[in-house]
């Protein structure tokens, strides 16, 4: 198996394990990843002759000495979610609150997904390829031992602007620990 047709396998095996997370009825469908030179690890952009959405890859992941090909998949996967239930292109100043709620919400996503499918340690070890806006899920993961209570906080968060959120997760890290 190639690096495209186990990316697309590890983006196909996300969306089915986490539709239902992000409170969709229905999967909603897979999108094409591109291996390209890029700033970041990853990202999505909306491909205009598609109608819909691109999951973009930074081409130096394929090195192995940069960054991690899965949990990049896992966290722009999440994204890919995400803006079926909320759109990110808000208006005004929800929108860079609303940004760093996303980043929030799909890292959570991520480790969600590798600790239910894999085991909590391996989750730890995507740790350090979490950006630095999606700190807060990390201590999101660690504050909340059972499974359940992971989904049920990744739903309220989903319901949410980030005004609205701010309680949520303050309640779960502690005022002292929020950046946000």
């Amino acid at each position: 198996m190639d690096i495209q047709e186990k990316s697309e396998l590890l983006h196909k095996r996300f969306i089915d394990g986490m539709y239902q997370s992000f409170q969709l009825r229905e999967n909603p469908g897979y999108y094409d990843i591109v291996f390209i030179p890029m700033w970041s690890n990853g990202g999505i952009r909306f491909n205009e002759q598609k109608k819909r959405f691109d999951i973009c890859i930074n081409d130096d992941l394929l090195t192995g000495n940069y960054g991690n090909l899965e949990y990049t998949l896992y966290h722009e996967s999440s994204h890919c979610l995400h803006v079926k239930y909320l759109p990110l292109f808000a208006k005004g100043p929800a929108k860079f609150r609303n940004k760093i709620l996303g980043e929030i919400i799909t890292s959570l996503s991520a480790l969600i997904y590798v600790e239910r499918n894999e085991d909590k340690e391996t989750a730890r070890t995507f740790f350090k390829y979490v950006n630095s806006e999606g700190q807060t899920s990390i201590a999101l993961f660690q504050n909340i031992n059972d499974m359940d209570g992971k989904i049920n906080l990744l739903k309220n968060l989903l319901r949410n602007d980030m005004k609205e959120a701010r309680p949520f997760i303050t309640k779960v890290i502690g005022k002292n620990r929020i950046s946000i």
